[in-house]
Parts: C-alpha cells; structure tokens; sequence
C-alpha cells in the first residue's frame, strides 16, 4: 500500500513541478516568437456607445536585420463578453475590411493600415492585430485594444409616439378623403 502511495505521490510531485515549469517558460517562448517585427497597435480604447465609431491602426516595423518577404496585416475582432471569447465578422463593423500587405518589408521600415470601426451593438470588444509573413513563415498578434461598449436608447416616448399615431391618422384620412372625392364624382 506505501508503494501505491509513494508513487502516486510521486506523480502527483512530477506533474506539479512540470505545470510549474510550463508556466514559467510560457511568457518567455511566447515573447521570443515575436521576432524581428514589432506591432504597434494605436487606437483611442476605453468606453464607447454603439453608433460610436473607432479609427484603429496598425503599425508593423521590421525590426531584424534582413528584408521580410510578403507580410500581410490582419485586423480581428473578438467579442469579450462571456467566458470563450467569440470571433466576430469585420465586414460586420467596418466597411473596409480588407488586410494590408506589402511583398517586401526593409530591414527598419514600416507597414501601416488605418480600419474605421463603427461600433455596432453592445458588448465588450477586443481588437488585435494579426501579421503573418511568408519568408520568416510566422504568426504575430498584437496585444489587444479592449473596448467596452455600451447600448443606446434613440426611441424616446416623444419621438416614437407622433410617428406611432401619426402615419395611421394620415393614412385613415387619406382614405376617407378619396372615398369622400369618389362619392361626389358618381352623385354627379
């Protein structure tokens, strides 16, 4: 029975001190991925209303020392709300929704896109940038823009209501009135 135990326990030991070790090397490998570019990601952030609009851009420099070939720029949209965050359409919240790309990127020189973003419903929004580039056969994502977006209440009791009342009212007495034209043009 102490066999049992001790082994488990030695496990137990292995697989924490591994988990431990993980997370410790994670942040290093991830910012080590980055390589020679750098993402700027420049935007107003912070709290919005929808019917709001946003002009997010994108910078990316080639920080390395050798030309980068076919670097193509991406903007992303994440719905950050709930637990799993939910990718969102950008042709939903920008009428331009086309990438950025440049066959060759010099060593020192850079690469910018402006996206306008219009912020259509309420939720909280993560914006990113993702580059990805054929030569160095990569994947780099910025760090995210968060907006927080709230909803709008455009009806009001005083603009609904006239309209509410009025087009029936309208249409009724334009009925009547033509029934009322046609009735005295066969009394004739």
């Amino acid at each position: 029975m102490r066999e049992i135990m001790s082994a488990s326990r030695r496990f137990l030991a292995g697989f924490a001190l591994g988990l431990w070790l993980l997370l410790l090397a994670g942040p290093a490998v991830a910012a080590g991925s980055a390589g020679p570019l750098c993402i700027s990601l420049s935007g107003a952030g912070g709290a919005r209303l929808a019917g709001d609009h946003e002009t997010v851009t994108v910078t990316v420099t080639n920080a390395g020392a050798k030309s980068l070939q076919d670097v193509l720029v991406m903007l992303s949209l994440a719905d950050v709300t709930g637990s799993p965050a939910v990718p969102l359409g950008l042709e939903d919240w920008t009428p331009a929704p086309e990438a950025a790309f440049a066959a060759a990127l010099a060593p020192g020189h850079q690469l910018t896109r402006t996206w306008r973003l219009r912020m259509i419903q309420a939720t909280r929004l993560a914006v990113f940038a993702t580059v990805v580039t054929g030569s160095e056969r990569s994947v780099t994502n910025s760090r995210p823009l968060v907006l927080s977006i709230g909803a709008t209440h455009n009806l009001t009791p005083w603009t609904v209501l006239p309209v509410g009342l009025g087009v029936p009212l309208v249409v009724l007495a334009s009925g009547g009135a033509l029934l009322w034209r046609r009735g005295r043009v066969a009394g004739r």
